[in-house]
């Protein structure tokens, strides 16, 4: 008889076992699928480390101190409590880099503002018929470094954060052979 017992109360405590981890498995995906309170979602805004040419400038490249550089912030038109309309979006950069003066608004972007070591992006209201994208190229100067080696030009977007990962050669230093 005890040995009944104890089998059923092994398989009792096996299955409640059971059934917390996936209670607890569950709701863990529910928790991490949940966006951020006011989080834009990620298709709103695409930004790329370019030269103020527009050419793309690849993870890892060498730059001088002192050189202009661009974040190039695509946008996307959304809907609802995303919809860009109206909106004023601060995008900041580290201290690695000074902010340039700022760029023209365009057909959706009412006005760019210095903020700081950054800039304040306002949308138009009403936004225009027929515009769904557009992007503004968010100039600075890479600040000098005492070493040359690899710099972590980070930026936040809002809520969203990122980096570019650029080396900054110090003047008068040499690449190494």
């Amino acid at each position: 008889m005890s040995h009944t017992s104890n089998g059923l109360g092994f398989t009792l405590k096996r299955l409640f076992a059971v059934i917390a981890v996936v209670f607890l498995g569950t709701s863990m995906l529910f928790v991490n699928s949940a966006p951020a309170a006011n989080a834009l979602p990620e298709d709103v805004f695409t930004n790329s480390l370019v030269y103020p040419n527009g050419s793309a400038v690849e993870p890892g490249t060498v730059v001088d101190a002192g050189t202009k550089l661009c974040m190039r912030t695509q946008y996307q038109k959304q809907t609802g409590e995303d919809d860009l309309t109206g909106k004023t979006i601060n995008v900041a950069f580290s201290d690695t880099v000074v902010v340039d003066s700022p760029p023209a608004g365009n057909d959706a972007v009412q006005s760019v503002q210095n903020a700081g070591n950054g800039f304040d992006i306002k949308f138009k209201d009403p936004w225009p018929t027929g515009i769904n994208q557009g992007f503004l190229d968010l100039c600075f100067t890479v600040e000098d470094v005492d070493v040359s080696g690899e710099v972590d030009v980070e930026w936040q977007l809002e809520t969203r954060e990122g980096s570019f990962q650029i080396i900054v050669k110090k003047d008068g230093d040499e690449p190494a052979n």
